[in-house]
């Protein structure tokens, strides 16, 4: 039986951004019945009067209060419990999704759980910091890496899954929230841990926008790492890294031999994601090293 899809959307004070979202998703055009949840996690903004603007294009848009806790996390569990679909897509604001994006989505979750789409980074970034993040999208690049050697891991932006496989891992652990980020990462793991794979749809593409600025771009590597350095520990618990002062010495002599190789701005914006990283990566090291 085709799924019906949940479209779930997180924001916070996304007034800026979350009109291109859902103009993109009312100029869709898919045979799947579908269904928009914007799930407010407290804006103070004009947020919800931009998502309410969309009724008329869009019946089934619910507008769901999720504001009793800070955090994507809540956000995303809270609108997925509301969901009347078979299937969640879980979106975000600042994003836009490519044109078939809900048709090819559905169509990949009429035979598989879970599924992820494909990024891309170019339409939506045209600063000089865009490239700190290098051009390799979600789908494009190896499987595995940071947070789990073999196990494929997709932004929480671009998936889909059977409703009924997101209630049996429980949704998104919102403990890793409070140190903002991850949590996706996390959720992939899980739900392959529990034994159904990730498949990634390349027909499907979200247009990922990035952070702008220098504070973003560095603020939001360190939370990356922060928060990748618990989800890498839970899952490889047996695997321990070399010492503090060891691991300090090696991220300073990287960052200084970069910094001296810079040649462009896309270098630097690099360096500043690479120093962000290495920060966040130390704040985890120190913290997980005084709970052992």
């Amino acid at each position: 039986m085709p799924p019906r899809l949940s479209v779930v959307i997180p924001c916070f004070n996304s007034e800026a951004t979350i009109g291109a979202q859902l103009t993109a998703l009312a100029g869709q055009r898919t045979t799947y019945a579908w269904e928009v949840l914007v799930a407010d996690n407290g804006s103070r903004d004009g947020t919800i009067a931009v998502a309410n603007s969309f009724a008329d294009r869009m019946p089934s848009l619910r507008v769901i209060d999720a504001a009793a806790r800070r955090g994507a996390a809540y956000a995303r569990n809270t609108a997925a419990a509301a969901a009347h679909g078979t299937a969640l897509l879980f979106c975000d604001a600042d994003d836009v999704m490519g044109d078939g994006y809900l048709e090819a989505m559905g169509c990949a979750l009429a035979s598989q759980d879970f599924v992820a789409c494909r990024y891309d980074f170019r339409r939506l970034n045209v600063s000089w910091l865009a490239q700190a993040r290098g051009g390799v999208g979600q789908g494009e690049g190896p499987a595995g890496g940071y947070c789990h050697p073999t196990l494929p891991y997709a932004g929480a932006g671009g998936l889909g899954v059977s409703k009924a496989v997101h209630d049996g891992v429980g949704g998104f652990d919102q403990t890793l929230q409070a140190m903002a980020g991850q949590e996706d990462t996390d959720y992939c793991i899980r739900v392959q841990l529990a034994g159904t794979p990730l498949v990634f749809v390349p027909d499907a593409v979200m247009h990922v926008r990035f952070r702008d600025t220098i504070s973003g771009v560095f603020a939001q590597a360190w939370a990356w790492a922060e928060s990748g350095a618990y989800v890498q520990r839970r899952y490889a618990p047996e695997e321990r890294p070399p010492a503090m002062a060891r691991t300090v010495y090696d991220l300073a002599r990287h960052l200084a031999w970069k910094l001296a190789h810079i040649r462009s701005r896309g270098d630097v914006a690099r360096w500043i994601w690479l120093a962000g990283w290495c920060g966040g990566l130390v704040t985890a090291r120190r913290r997980l090293e005084r709970r052992a």
